[in-house]
């Protein structure tokens, strides 16, 4: 397979990004909106990405790993010692790992916890309705405890009489 680099330039930094051909127009573009968070380590002598910042996770299938871009989960649901990620195009992927385990891997940028059983990607909200979520075809309870906090992270513009 041959691979092509993206140089990419921020101040006195450059970082080169490899690309597996054939690469489409769409996946140049993730790429690009990565160079800033994923691609440039912080400036200073011990500096670290920070992977809250990451806009991915890697999620152990079979024998390997695959990427999953975190933009694409839709909601993560508990069962027990496990949970199953649902990510928009592909099967329900089952992960050895409690809920508050996965959380911790989960940019909280993009998800919050809505009941003691389910993370929610905010990007997939399409309604809220009484306790419930409306994320595609599936309905998510939200806690009574945690509806609040829940709404509070919305951006959500109403207008009182």
């Amino acid at each position: 397979m041959t691979v092509q680099f993206i140089k990419v330039t921020k101040k006195d930094r450059v970082c080169y990004a490899p690309v597996p051909e054939p690469v489409e127009e769409g996946d140049k573009l993730e790429i690009m909106e990565m160079k800033d968070e994923a691609l440039f380590p912080p400036a200073g002598k011990n500096a670290r990405i920070s992977l809250s910042r990451n806009p991915m996770v890697f999620v152990k299938m079979n024998d390997g790993f695959q990427r999953i871009l975190m933009k694409h989960i839709l909601y993560v649901e508990a069962g027990g010692s496990y949970c199953t990620l649902h990510v928009h195009g592909m099967p329900a992927i089952l992960v050895s790992a409690p809920l508050a385990r996965v959380s911790e891997h989960l940019d909280g940028e993009y998800f919050i916890r809505v009941h003691r059983s389910y993370l929610v990607n905010k990007l997939h909200i399409e309604s809220i309705a009484g306790n419930f979520l409306q994320v595609g075809v599936v309905a998510i309870p939200i806690s009574k405890f945690m509806k609040k906090k829940v709404l509070g992270s919305l951006n959500m513009l109403s207008f009182s009489k």
